[in-house]
């Protein structure tokens, strides 16, 4: 059997397996949901906090 990837699976898929499939393994359950947990985290945006020069007129 070839392991699974799990950022290829859509989120139907992974919800399917992590809540709803009651024959899946336990670490494919586990897998399954710290992938949903990975894609819902907030990602971090980029902030420039450098002061821009400001030229008189």
């Amino acid at each position: 059997m070839r392991k699974l990837n799990w950022r290829e699976a859509t989120s139907v898929q992974l919800y399917n397996i992590a809540f709803l499939d009651e024959g899946a393994a336990l670490e494919h359950i586990q897998a399954a949901r710290d992938e949903l947990l990975r894609r819902a985290k907030k990602r971090h945006s980029r902030v420039n906090f450098k002061e821009k020069v400001a030229y008189p007129r």
